[in-house]
């Protein structure tokens, strides 16, 4: 039976575990909604290209963008709204620098969505998704950002054995092309793929790694269970949501946020 003292101790050792995981949750929930954020610029401006740009694996996206510009819906929205920016021009940026994706992701939003079938923006992405070449969401990354917003995916078997540059993975803005077709050794996985499976399966042994009595095991299901966010197995979008969230930090601040003690779940 538990004692007196060794209650008020546990009750203790509760409070200090919720004042670290809340903003420990808190602080995740801001750089995830960040990263769903830069998923969305992404995917918009790549689906302004699929619809409107017929992109081609030979050439640069940049000549996709053009015929993006050059359609007969691109005009249409143009004359009836304006361009893009402030200034109602369609002159500034493209979907190759950051201020120019994040401009015409807003106005994809405003002005192209609402007018697309699908009951929301998961599904009208989803069928804008399913028309793209294979080609040009595995070399875009496209698939990893539909991933983090929970979008739908082609089957993608006919090219995720081809080598992709790591350099584009988390980035708001379309890498310019054109892509080169070369395919991995026999046998290997794509990098980010290697990341994530071997992120779990550390992060699965660290866990079997520290047994605890079933007493303690109560104590922690119960300090968990106000915080199912922090606590919750990863879903497949979770998981990659976390990597790409790892992926921005390293970026922001110049640190190797994937160091195996830093890029590994404390347990």
């Amino acid at each position: 039976m538990m004692t007196r003292a060794r209650f008020r101790q546990t009750a203790r050792l509760e409070r200090l575990a919720e004042a670290y995981l809340r903003p420990k949750e808190e602080t995740a929930s801001q750089f995830e909604e960040f990263v769903r954020n830069y998923a969305f610029i992404h995917t918009a401006n790549l689906s302004a290209l699929i619809l409107y740009g017929d992109p081609k694996i030979a050439e640069p996206l940049s000549f996709a963008w053009r015929r993006c510009l050059e359609s007969a819906e691109w005009q249409k929205r143009r004359e009836k709204y304006g361009g893009w920016d402030e200034n109602g021009r369609d002159s500034c940026g493209d979907p190759f620098v950051s201020h120019g994706a994040t401009r015409i992701a807003k106005y994809f939003r405003e002005h192209f969505l609402p007018d697309l079938p699908g009951a929301d923006e998961r599904e009208k992405f989803s069928l804008i998704l399913k028309k793209a070449p294979p080609w040009l969401l595995w070399f875009t990354y496209g698939d990893v950002n539909a991933r983090i917003l929970g979008i739908k995916l082609p089957d993608l078997s006919t090219v995720n054995r081809f080598i992709r540059d790591p350099q584009n993975v988390m980035k708001d803005k379309l890498p310019p092309g054109p892509f080169e077709c070369c395919l991995r050794a026999h046998g290997s996985e794509d990098q980010l793929a290697i990341v994530i499976k071997d992120w779990m399966a550390e992060k699965k042994r660290k866990n079997e790694a520290n047994g605890v009595t079933p007493r303690e095991r109560k104590r922690i299901r119960r300090i968990r269970e106000k915080y199912k966010n922090v606590s919750k197995p990863l879903s497949d979008q979770e998981v990659i949501t976390k990597f790409a969230v790892l992926h921005l930090l390293s970026c922001i601040s110049g640190l190797d946020h994937f160091d195996r003690e830093k890029f590994l779940p404390r347990s």
